[in-house]
């Protein structure tokens, strides 16, 4: 019997937070923990996985540059922060050796991504952001920060190549889901080199109404 292919099923997470709506789970956040508000707030303006900020520890950490290098899943890059994230940093690389965890648990070992589950998933509720039923593609989860990030830099037209060398997207794949929300180059494009062709005629009146002063 020949097998019957089932059509691809698309759950992939669509859900990006509006600027609103990630202030207020911020704050949901970090009335719950501190440590789950810092950690948040770095993955929303550095697009960073939970892993990746979970296993941070201060050698990574460079201050005088505002700059994280980590080990990621595509190999080793460096992240340039924002001042939000930077006097983050400062404030938890405070009194910190260079192999501890930025964010241990309470016994000082690496906290498992699993911790962030219950630990978001209320500050979520608190914010109201996950309506009954939703389906599982708009649900926010922790991973809705790192694509709120993606989706908020494609929308302020930053290239793809960009986006996807900051995330440590592993092919470009993984970038052009965001294609949809950048602004429209084509147009943008044709504008522009109406724009150059004008100024090349411009310049070519210029010469004709004025001439160059003959050598006597």
């Amino acid at each position: 019997m020949d097998r019957v292919k089932l059509p691809k099923v698309d759950n992939a997470r669509d859900r990006f937070l509006t600027a609103d709506e990630a202030q207020t789970l911020l704050a949901a956040v970090k009335k719950r923990s501190q440590l789950w508000h810092d950690v948040s707030l770095i993955s929303l303006n550095t697009g960073m996985r939970l892993s990746e900020i979970l296993g941070l520890r201060p050698q990574d950490v460079d201050l005088k540059n505002s700059v994280l290098h980590l080990e990621g899943k595509t190999g080793r890059r460096s992240i340039p922060v924002n001042d939000l994230v930077h006097e983050t940093l400062e404030r938890v690389v405070a009194g910190k050796n260079g192999l501890e965890f930025l964010f241990p648990s309470k016994k000082g070992t690496q906290l498992g991504s699993d911790s962030a589950t219950n630990s978001f998933a209320r500050a979520v509720a608190d914010a109201g952001l996950n309506p009954p039923n939703v389906d599982r593609r708009h649900k926010v989860v922790f991973h809705t920060l790192r694509h709120t990030y993606c989706s908020w830099l494609a929308m302020e037209g930053v290239p793809l190549y960009v986006i996807g060398e900051m995330v440590g997207h592993s092919s470009p794949d993984m970038t052009k889901r965001y294609s949809h929300l950048c602004p429209d180059k084509k147009s943008q494009t044709v504008a522009l080199v109406q724009g150059i062709f004008s100024k090349g005629q411009a310049t070519e009146t210029v010469k004709r109404v004025i001439p160059r002063h003959k050598k006597i």
